[in-house]
């Protein structure tokens, strides 16, 4: 018997249509750096990790969306959190490139391992779809969007060491 999956994290295209998902709430002003990006968009794709995300004190009412969300948790085993993060840097990598080609992210400053999009012209279909998803996973977005502002990428307490997604020890800080 054959056995079809498919899983987003492997998807190019899915990748590069949650970035650009992402850049309305975490990134549109300022560059952000590649692997903050990549923690990002794991709590996009599996929300139900956020329950267990370190927060600060007054972010503690996020924590429930991670309850909220335990339906987006798919049917089946998924590999440890940092191991499937791992998994997903290729993907990463060539959704930047697809999107850094098609003149949506800034070509020059990727070079650096940040990101920033530039004034592109973004389809509208396209830009109707990201919209309307965004306004169904508000609550995600702006959870997201203060993950982006208010937590370093680097360091003790910094965005790796909370979300236990990624090595902070060696950061130069």
């Amino acid at each position: 018997m054959t056995q079809l999956t498919y899983q987003p994290s492997q998807d190019t295209y899915h990748t590069a249509f949650r970035i650009m998902r992402l850049n309305q709430s975490c990134w549109s002003q300022e560059p952000l750096h590649f692997d903050a990006l990549r923690i990002l968009d794991f709590f996009l794709l599996f929300p139900f990790f956020i329950s267990e995300i370190r927060v600060q004190r007054k972010h503690t009412s996020y924590k429930k969306l991670g309850k909220k969300y335990s339906d987006a948790r798919p049917f089946g085993h998924l590999p440890e959190k940092r191991t499937l993060l791992n998994k997903m840097n290729v993907i990463h990598l060539s959704a930047i490139e697809t999107l850094s080609k098609a003149g949506i992210v800034d070509a020059k400053v990727w070079t650096s391992e940040k990101a920033i999009v530039q004034n592109a012209d973004i389809p509208s279909p396209l830009q109707e779809r990201i919209n309307a998803t965004n306004i169904d996973q508000s609550d995600l977005i702006e959870f997201l969007g203060v993950l982006a502002s208010d937590y370093p990428l680097l360091g003790k307490d910094g965005l790796k060491d909370r979300s236990a997604l990624m090595e902070y020890r060696y950061d130069s800080v």
